[in-house]
């Protein structure tokens, strides 16, 4: 759990602290956010995949504190995002949040089957400009 508390630690100051914050433009943020989530893996000398994403997927329904904790993180980065994407006047920001962490996490899951970033360019490419943020 230590390891997972310093995760969330991490992507709370890095993700949504600073890439996503409310002073940020939107635009800005979203392309930010893209590029620490394909810089991360381009840096890796192995496809791990996302760390947050692998543990939701192997501890989520095993440890409940794990569950919430991961919950709480992936509610906040949505909320940070829906805020986002909201003064880009997208509609159903909700909606339209979740869809983009979901695109992302499954292209992450795809890079680390294929062994390969292209998954996850390509769904930063499409996302980009399905927001008209190219």
């Amino acid at each position: 759990m230590d390891v997972l508390e310093q995760l969330d630690q991490e992507w709370r100051a890095d993700l949504i602290g600073e890439i996503l914050a409310p002073q940020r433009p939107a635009t800005e943020s979203i392309k930010l956010m893209f590029e620490w989530l394909l810089d991360f893996h381009q840096e890796q000398d192995h496809y791990y995949g996302c760390p947050i994403g692998n543990v939701i997927i192997e501890m989520s329904n095993k440890d409940e504190d794990y569950r919430l904790l991961l919950k709480n993180l992936i509610e906040t980065w949505e909320s940070a995002l829906d805020a986002k994407l909201m003064q880009l006047e997208i509609r159903d920001t909700d909606i339209s949040a979740e869809y983009i962490i979901s695109t992302l996490q499954g292209a992450i899951m795809l890079t680390k089957l294929d062994e390969t970033n292209r998954p996850l360019e390509r769904a930063i490419s499409k996302l980009s400009t399905q927001l008209n943020i190219v």
